[in-house]
């Protein structure tokens, strides 16, 4: 899946809830990278992953659109939702 992809995926599962929605797929792709890619998770995602394993659900559609994506697509598609949790942050929309 490509950059175009994700994005359509992330507007097509919109279920109201700003930052849970960023949060969910943020997470969902640090994962995948950290855990399954050949490239690091960039520090200034500020990512710690969990020291139980990987903690993507097989069963959750987010999961597998990320693990369909090519490493530059999941990269960069990560990069905006750093900066859309950023501005959700400063706008004070996060919990």
């Amino acid at each position: 899946m490509n950059l175009q992809g994700l994005k359509a995926e992330f507007r097509l599962t919109y279920d109201g809830d700003d930052w849970g929605h960023v949060m969910h797929w943020f997470f969902s792709i640090a994962d995948e990278i950290y855990f399954n890619r050949d490239f690091p998770v960039p520090t200034e995602w500020k990512f710690r992953p969990s020291p139980l394993g990987p903690t993507n659900d097989d069963d959750d559609y987010t999961t597998n659109c990320v693990r369909e994506a090519d490493n530059e697509s999941l990269l960069m598609f990560g990069k905006i939702m750093n900066r859309a949790a950023r501005l959700l942050t400063a706008q004070n929309r996060n919990y």
